[in-house]
């Protein structure tokens, strides 16, 4: 029997460490719960507040908003449509020979 220390990996954790302990049960019922939601979003203002500190810190001036959209145009930049050439269409000559009947 091979033991746990011939199967690490160099750089790989404990195989047993590897699993996470948690059943399908308690996920749905965190999700229903809106636990997950929370803390999905605890964890966002708790590294934002990171980065704040951060910044002050090292007496950082810059913005951590997200801007975006305000550099984008008010108004969409108008063009007109490519004209159709639907109307330009018919069958090819080269495929369709029965058409000129010359088979016959």
């Amino acid at each position: 029997m091979i033991g746990d220390e011939a199967l690490q990996q160099p750089g790989m954790k404990n195989r047993r460490t590897l699993h996470v302990h948690i059943t399908t049960e308690e996920f749905v019922e965190d999700l229903h719960s809106g636990n997950l939601h929370k803390r999905f979003h605890a964890e966002a203002e708790q590294k934002k507040a990171e980065l704040e500190k951060f910044k002050q810190e090292h007496n950082i001036q810059a913005d951590l908003e997200d801007r975006r959209e305000e550099k984008m145009p008010i108004e969409p930049i108008k063009t007109a449509p490519p004209e159709s050439v639907f109307k330009e269409l018919k069958p090819s000559g080269k495929r369709y020979s029965l058409l000129q009947k010359t088979e016959l």
